[in-house]
């Protein structure tokens, strides 16, 4: 892996000569854990240019463990990509960076992102920020990105986006950060399985997921607030008489195709996903904050004060006992 990483330097006769440069391909390599970070200069300009051509430019960033095979004595390896998508052709998808890495912390994934920010700004003579970074639900790569992309953790972040709903920022002072978007699909599938992990009912966790894929459709707040409201009272409360009326009326509105196929599949490829996405969901919340998020973010205090009975299902003691 030296040899490799020394010949990519010697031979990259285009990069510039300057200090902290990113000639070749092979950036930063360890040992224990293992750890590879991969990208050229001419990746990094290309980047640059797609930023400056975008009023609201999106970048994605995932991993995967079907790529690199495990390491004998480390723990599981995951393939980590940033890419973008310059153009209006499926094939115009971009790699910015990518990571070999075997260690999947947040100081991990802080590390490699550290070393990208340091060569786009040893480049552009600043940083060059996206406007969207797309990601699944992995709390490790979130985290990591808040810390590298704007220097603050989730809670703050949470606040921030609490304050773009209310409309309280300059066009000036949106453009000023990056913001965190996640993918639906994975969004469900990870709420999907808190539902198991809660031992919620197949059939209930079902009707569940119906009503969650109608809050993540919700064009407003207030909407949101409203679907949350149903989601308590038919599920939350055992004297509901109106529940099962309630209820049947939501199911009876259509989802598309591709929602639905996520709702309906079969319990085995979510065990399975499950088991590929762990190295990603091993995070320690108090090591963020002293404070759980879910008492902290500005969305739950706001629907603590719409929904009065959500504030009894919030409480750790109780709010899987009431789930039918």
């Amino acid at each position: 892996m030296r040899v490799v990483t020394h010949f990519f330097r010697e031979t990259d006769t285009k990069s510039a000569e300057i200090t902290g440069n990113c000639s070749g391909y092979v950036q930063t390599t360890g040992e224990q854990p293992f750890t590879l970070h991969f990208f050229t200069e001419s990746q990094i300009t290309r980047y640059i240019s797609f930023i400056h051509s975008q009023k609201y430019s999106h970048i994605h960033m995932d991993a995967t463990g079907s790529f690199v095979r495990k390491f004998n004595g480390q723990k599981r390896s995951l393939l980590y990509c940033i890419v973008f998508k310059d153009g209006d052709d499926p094939s115009q998808i971009i790699p910015l960076a990518s990571a070999v890495l075997c260690n999947h912390s947040v100081q991990s994934i802080t590390y490699f992102l550290n070393i990208v920010r340091k060569s786009i700004v040893t480049i552009a003579d600043k940083f060059i920020r996206p406007s969207f970074i797309v990601i699944d639900f992995s709390p490790a790569i979130l985290n990591a990105l808040l810390q590298t992309f704007n220097n603050e953790g989730i809670n703050l972040h949470l606040k921030r986006c609490w304050n773009v709903l209310l409309k309280t920022y300059s066009s000036e002072e949106l453009f000023a950060v990056t913001y965190i978007r996640f993918c639906c699909a994975h969004v469900m599938k990870a709420f999907s399985r808190s539902l198991k992990a809660a031992q919620v009912k197949k059939d209930t966790r079902k009707q569940i997921m119906h009503f969650f894929a109608f809050i993540l459709l919700s064009m407003t707040l207030d909407q949101a607030m409203q679907l949350l409201n149903a989601v308590i009272q038919i599920f939350g409360d055992p004297y509901n008489t109106d529940s099962p009326a309630l209820l049947q009326h939501f199911l009876n509105i259509g989802l598309d195709d591709s929602t639905m196929k996520i709702i309906s599949e079969d319990e085995n490829d979510g065990q399975q996903q499950q088991q590929e996405l762990d190295p990603l969901e091993e995070i320690d919340e108090t090591k963020i904050s002293s404070k759980a998020i879910i008492h902290q973010s500005p969305f739950n205090v706001e629907a603590r004060k719409q929904i009065p009975d959500l504030v009894n299902l919030l409480d750790s003691n109780t709010k899987y006992n009431t789930i039918t």
